[in-house]
C-alpha cells in the first residue's frame, strides 16, 4: 500500500484530477480534520469545497517552499510586499534600499519565483 502516494504523484506531476479525487475518497475523514485546523469550522471543512481548500493549501505550501529556495533578498522583498502588505516605500525602509531598488528587486524576485514554481509544475493564475 502506498498511502495515496501514487494518486498524489498523478495529481501533482500529471495534473490528473482523478488522483486528487482518489485521495479525497480514501482520506476524507483525515482531510476534514486537517482542513478544520485551518478554517476552525468543522462544517466548512466538511463542505463540497473540500477539494478547493485542499488545492489551495497545497499551492500555499509550494509557494512557501519555492520562497525558501530564492536568494535571501528576493525572499525578503516578496515576503514584505505580498505577505506583510508593505508598500514599496515601507519595504525600502526596512531593507535600507531606495524605492527604485525595491521595484527592481520585486521584478527580479517575481521572475525568479515564477521560474522556480514552473520547475515544480506549479499552475498559477497570477503571481
Amino acid at each position: 500500500m502506498d498511502n495515496g502516494a501514487s494518486s498524489y504523484r498523478r495529481f501533482r506531476d500529471e495534473g490528473d484530477e482523478s488522483g486528487l479525487a482518489d485521495i479525497i475518497r480514501e482520506y476524507r475523514d483525515g482531510l476534514i480534520f486537517y482542513l478544520n485546523g485551518f478554517v476552525n469550522n468543522i462544517h466548512v471543512a466538511e463542505e463540497e469545497n473540500l477539494e478547493r481548500l485542499f488545492i489551495k493549501e497545497e499551492r500555499r505550501i509550494m509557494v512557501h517552499r519555492a520562497l525558501k529556495k530564492l536568494k535571501p533578498e528576493y525572499h525578503q522583498v516578496l515576503w514584505l510586499i505580498y505577505f506583510e502588505n508593505f508598500s514599496n516605500k515601507e519595504a525600502a525602509a526596512v531593507m535600507k534600499k531606495s524605492v527604485h531598488n525595491i521595484e527592481t528587486l520585486v521584478y527580479r524576485a517575481r521572475k525568479s519565483i515564477r521560474s522556480q514554481l514552473e520547475m515544480e509544475s506549479f499552475e498559477y493564475e497570477e503571481l
